[in-house]
């Protein structure tokens, strides 16, 4: 996503959070990557790789209620910044496994939609993406719901033995130290 898309998908996050209406939505890409469509045809059946992706206003309020800045179950999602993780989470999954059906999205024939979970290490935290699969005519991937699960203990917690002591004078800092080197 481009700056200026960035900079409208952001502003369609804080818009849906002060809306009531349900019905509008955001096309996040107009095509999934080919690697996603393929984990998915290895695990639902269904083929997706015409499908583009879309998250509704509504979800954007579930996924603030439950993750956000007064989130019932955390706060992972307090920075709507974070909701700019979707892509790179469908371009750059670490993990991708069958969930439950969801509630909303249904497939052509009436049924529940099956839904997808993928997750994406970053820094500290672990991004949970869960998306519909819907077989229907709108070819499109929809996103259910989003978080993130903290990695790092508490800082404060880390015994001072554990943590990193820096340089002191026997072991000065250096910029050319391999991360594949023996200590």
């Amino acid at each position: 996503m481009d700056e200026q898309r960035k900079q409208e998908f952001l502003d369609f996050i804080e818009s849906a959070c002060q809306s009531t209406t349900n019905y509008r939505r955001f096309q996040l890409n107009q095509t999934i990557p080919q690697r996603l469509a393929d984990a998915i045809k290895d695990i639902l059946g269904i083929d997706v790789s015409d499908y583009k992706n879309e998250i509704y206003e509504d979800i954007v309020r579930h996924i603030e209620k439950r993750h956000g800045k007064q989130g019932i179950a955390d706060q992972s999602m307090k920075d709507i910044n974070k909701f700019g993780r979707i892509n790179d989470i469908l371009e750059n999954f670490d993990e991708i496994k069958k969930a439950d059906t969801s509630r909303k999205f249904k497939n052509s024939d009436g049924s529940k939609a099956k839904t997808i979970e993928i997750k994406k290490e970053y820094i500290g935290e672990l991004g949970h993406l869960i998306e519909a699969v819907p077989v229907n005519n709108n070819k499109s991937l929809e996103v259910v719901s989003m978080y993130n699960e903290n990695k790092l203990e508490d800082t404060e917690q880390v015994p001072d033995d554990l943590k990193s002591p820096g340089h002191t004078p026997e072991t000065q800092p250096t910029n050319n130290v391999s991360s594949n080197q023996n200590i």
